[in-house]
């Protein structure tokens, strides 16, 4: 009972040292009767005890996810492991989902930090939705991270530094000029012609002029 007692504290603790500790005794209590009251964790559990049947029209559907992996399966009380990880009620799937994501590990390492604990049938889509719907995490990710700003060098004079452009109006080609420190743009005509040759010599006329 006490290993049976730590798994369960394990599989709804969070890895947020700042989080409160949760009951023993309370715990084991809504998870047995999370248990008791679903009807197919029920069947479940009975299966494991009677043992599965042969023909598998005789066992309930959500039942059948699990006994390839009966070897594995056993009971304690009114609750089914895989080993050493709990099998959670469906009705405790959100709040246990909740408690796993509450440190904003990321997709991997909260599935990781699952697989010692606890499982039922779909809880790595679980845990990859949980991360996918939390703000915090997405600004977070690393493919979600803004690349860092880099300043150029401060320009001396007008027109040391500038950025270019072109744009259409009316069917016309426009290159833009514009200098970095006073902002003023030149606006060259280029009518068609804006390949990479004729856009240096437009540049060096209009750097040469200003």
């Amino acid at each position: 009972m006490e290993h049976v007692r730590y798994v369960i504290i394990a599989a709804t603790a969070s890895q947020d040292e700042d989080a409160p500790t949760i009951g023993t005794d309370q715990t084991l209590q809504d998870m047995s009767i999370a248990a008791q009251a679903d009807p197919t964790y029920v069947h479940l559990h009975d299966c494991i005890i009677s043992g599965f049947p042969t023909n598998q029209h005789n066992l309930h559907a959500s039942s059948l996810l699990y006994q390839k992996l009966q070897e594995g399966l056993s009971t304690n009380g009114n609750l089914v492991f895989c080993i050493a990880r709990v099998l959670v009620p469906a009705a405790l799937h959100c709040h246990t989902l909740a408690r796993l994501h509450k440190s904003h590990r990321g997709v991997e390492a909260t599935k990781r930090q699952a697989r010692q604990t606890t499982f039922w049938s779909g809880i790595d889509s679980g845990i990859a939705s949980t991360v996918a719907a939390c703000e915090p995490c997405q600004v977070l990710h690393p493919s979600q991270q803004q690349d860092p700003l880099h300043n150029d060098n401060q320009p001396s004079r007008p027109f040391e530094s500038v950025p270019v452009d072109f744009f259409q109006v009316a069917g016309k080609s426009f290159l833009v000029v514009a200098d970095c420190i006073s902002s003023w743009p030149v606006v060259v005509p280029c009518k068609d012609d804006t390949i990479a040759s004729s856009t240096i010599w437009h540049l060096g006329a209009t750097l040469s002029a200003v």
